[in-house]
C-alpha cells in the first residue's frame, strides 16, 4: 500500500529550520521599532508581540510547508533531477543545499531540541517548586504590623481581594509569587534594616504587578523561551520585556506614591545588598538597576535614534526580501518544472514510477516480527524505464523492508515512465517513497 504523509519529526525539524530566518527578522523589527517608542508601555507591547509572533510563526509555516510536502510527494516529482536541470539559477542552487544539508540531519536536530527543552523544563519546575515551598511556615512568617500596612496600601491602589505577606529570611529582595493567591515576600534585612517609607514604596512597586498581572505573563514568556531555547534572538526580546515591565511598575508605583524620588532612594538602597534574581518572581530589583533610579530622578524622554533604526529596519527588510526572492525563484523553478519546462527554457517532462506495476513482497521475518515504516529513496531511472540504481535517503528502521524496496525496483524492468526532454527519453534520478503497513 503507497500512503503519502510527513513524519512528525520532518515537520518539527523543518520547523526549528525556518524558525532561524523568521525570528531574526521578527527581533530585527523589534528592535527597530524599540528605537522610536519613548514609553515603556509601548516598548513592552512590541517585544511581547514579537515573542509570541516568534512562536506562532514558524509553527503555522512549518504546517504550510508540510502540507506543500505532501503534496509534492504524492506527485512523485524528480526533486534532484530537477535541480541539476535548473543549473542557471545559482541563488536557489546555493538555498536548495543548504536546505537539504540540513533536511538530512532532521532527527539529530529534533533529537538536541527535544533535550534542551527536558533540561529547562526540569530547571523550571525546580524553581516553581521552590517557588511554592517558600508558603510553608518553616520557611516564611506573618508579620502582622506589615500585613496592616499592606492592607492599607491595596486601598489606597484600589485592589478589592486580599494579598498575604510574609517575610523571610532566605530571600534578599522583594518578590511577588503567584497567579490567584498572590502573596509578596519581603526578606527579613529589608524588615529589620530599611526605613518604613522605603520599604512601603518597594512593596507599592510589587502591587503594580500583582495589579497587572506579571506573574501570569512571566510565566508564558518562561514557556516560550523553553521552547525556542535555541535562539538569541528570543533572550533578547525577553530581557527587552522584563526591562519595560519593570519600568512600567516603576511608573505606577511612583504615581501613586507622588514621590518618585522616593523609590528611587529604596532602589538604591536595595542595590547595597546582595540578591539572587528568580525569573519565576516578579521581584524588585529585576532590569537594569542604575537606569531605573536615573529614569525615576531625571525622567527625560530618550532621544530618537534614527539612524540604527533605519539601520535596522533596512536589514529586516533586506533579509526578508532575500528570502522571499530565493522562495520565490525557488517556487517559480518548481512551477516550471510542473509545467514540463525547465530554467534554462527546455520542455521536460518528469520520471515517474508507478508501484502497481512493480509491488514489493512483504518480507516474512518482518511480517513475523510485526516491522512497518515508511522507506525513502532515490531512484535512478534509465532511458528505458527501468531502475538502474537506488539509494536509501531515510531508512524504515528495518533493513529488510529496506532492501526489499531497492531489489523489487531493480528486477522489475520497464516499471516507470523515464523523464524526458524536448521530446526524448533521458536518465534522471527521482525521489520516491514506499509505505510498509501491517493490515
Amino acid at each position: 500500500m503507497i500512503m503519502y504523509s510527513i513524519p512528525i519529526i520532518d515537520i518539527i525539524g523543518r520547523t526549528l529550520i525556518c524558525s532561524l530566518w523568521q525570528i531574526a527578522v521578527i527581533g530585527l523589527f523589534c528592535v527597530a521599532l524599540q528605537a522610536f517608542l519613548q514609553k515603556p508601555t509601548a516598548r513592552y507591547l512590541v517585544h511581547c508581540i514579537g515573542l509570541c509572533s516568534s512562536l506562532i510563526i514558524p509553527f503555522v509555516c512549518g504546517i504550510i510547508q508540510a502540507n506543500r510536502s505532501v503534496v509534492q510527494s504524492g506527485n512523485m516529482n524528480a526533486i534532484e533531477g530537477g535541480m541539476l536541470s535548473a543549473g542557471t539559477n545559482n541563488a536557489g542552487d546555493i538555498f536548495a543545499f543548504f536546505q537539504k544539508l540540513l533536511h538530512e540531519h532532521l532527527s539529530t536536530i529534533v533529537m538536541v531540541w527535544t533535550i534542551g527543552i527536558c533540561l529547562l523544563a526540569i530547571r523550571r519546575c525546580a524553581g516553581l517548586l521552590w517557588i511554592d515551598s517558600i508558603r510553608s511556615p518553616s520557611m516564611s512568617y506573618v508579620d502582622m504590623p506589615w500585613q496592616r500596612r499592606l492592607d492599607d496600601l491595596l486601598r489606597h491602589v484600589k485592589i478589592s481581594y486580599a494579598i498575604e505577606m510574609r517575610v523571610c529570611p532566605s530571600i534578599s529582595s522583594p518578590i511577588t509569587i503567584g497567579i490567584f493567591r498572590p502573596l509578596i515576600l519581603l526578606p527579613t534585612s529589608l524588615v529589620s534594616g530599611m526605613p518604613v517609607e522605603l520599604v512601603e514604596a518597594l512593596l507599592m512597586h510589587e502591587l503594580a504587578h500583582v495589579k497587572r498581572c506579571d506573574y501570569a505573563v512571566n510565566l508564558c514568556q518562561s514557556v516560550i523561551e523553553m521552547l525556542l531555547f535555541y535562539h538569541p534572538v528570543v533572550w533578547m526580546m525577553s530581557r527587552q520585556i522584563r526591562i519595560a515591565r519593570e519600568e512600567i511598575a516603576d511608573d505606577l508605583a511612583s504615581k501613586s506614591l507622588e514621590e518618585p524620588r522616593r523609590l528611587a532612594l529604596a532602589l538604591a538602597e536595595l542595590d547595597q545588598i546582595q540578591f539572587s534574581h528568580n525569573h519565576f518572581a516578579q521581584a524588585a530589583h529585576g532590569g537594569n538597576l542604575m537606569s531605573r533610579i536615573q529614569r525615576l530622578v531625571r525622567p527625560e524622554l530618550k532621544k530618537h535614534e534614527w539612524k540604527s533604526a533605519l539601520a535596522m529596519l533596512l536589514l529586516a527588510l533586506t533579509f526578508l526580501g532575500l528570502n522571499s526572492g530565493v522562495s520565490a525563484m525557488s517556487d517559480s523553478d518548481s512551477a516550471k518544472q510542473l509545467a514540463g519546462v525547465s530554467a534554462s527554457g527546455n520542455k521536460w517532462t518528469q520520471s515517474k514510477v508507478d508501484f502497481l506495476k512493480c509491488t514489493p513482497e512483504y518480507p516474512q521475518s518482518s511480517l513475523q516480527n510485526q516491522e512497518a515504516g515508511t522507506v525513502m529513496l532515490s531512484v535512478l531511472i534509465g532511458a528505458d524505464g527501468s531502475a538502474k540504481k537506488g539509494k536509501i535517503d531515510r531508512s524504515s528502521g528495518y533493513p529488510a523492508l529496506d532492501n526489499a524496496v531497492i531489489d523489487k525496483l531493480l528486477s522489475c524492468g520497464k516499471m516507470a515512465t523515464p523523464a524526458t526532454k524536448n521530446g526524448k527519453a533521458i536518465a534522471s534520478w527521482t525521489k520516491v517513497q514506499y509505505v510498509w503497513k501491517l493490515e
